[in-house]
């Protein structure tokens, strides 16, 4: 079994087997392994290259998110501000236009009661004038013999100055309005 010549077979085998397998090592080492951790290597780089792309966009679309976010809170608060202040103003326009509508109503009331009290003053000097000259009509046709006419005319006048004295210049404006020419 073990015989010089056997073994020295199996030491050439075995010695033949190694530097085929150093062999095989080495071209495989240069050739295969050498392009192949290069490859993974630029692989890696390519990925790490693109995961730090990724954190990057990342990182900035949070912080755009956060500029949108923060940009919609001030227009909100923007156009919360611009309707507060468009109702203020508002409400400030009515109440000066109120107050416009309140001070030409007045002055339009004043100037109808100046006009109602001049009409009146008007109305009531020509009544005045007509009951004093039917009164003076009157009177010459009754007392004719005993006066003359412009002694008839002081003495109605006065007598309706009394009277209008009297009774009130309302009183007369009340029987005016009835219907008392």
């Amino acid at each position: 079994m073990f015989e010089p010549e056997a073994l020295a077979g199996y030491l050439v085998t075995v010695v033949l087997t190694i530097i085929d397998v150093l062999v095989a090592y080495v071209i495989l080492k240069r050739f295969l392994f050498k392009p192949a951790i290069r490859f993974i290597r630029k692989r890696e780089a390519t990925v790490r290259g693109q995961l730090e792309a990724a954190r990057q966009r990342e990182e900035e679309a949070e912080l755009r998110f956060r500029e949108a976010a923060k940009t919609v809170d001030e227009a909100k608060r923007d156009a919360s501000t611009i309707v507060s202040d468009a109702r203020l103003s508002a409400q400030n326009k009515a109440d000066a236009i109120m107050s416009q509508a309140k001070e030409e109503a007045s002055g339009v009331i004043s100037k109808g009661n100046a006009e109602c009290d001049r009409m009146r003053v008007t109305l009531l000097e020509g009544m005045r004038g007509e009951v004093a000259d039917l009164s003076v009509r009157i009177a010459s046709r009754v007392i004719q013999q005993y006066m003359d006419e412009s002694r008839q005319r002081e003495m109605v006048e006065g007598l309706i100055d009394d009277e209008l004295r009297g009774k009130g210049e309302s009183e007369i404006t009340d029987a005016g309005a009835a219907g008392v020419h």
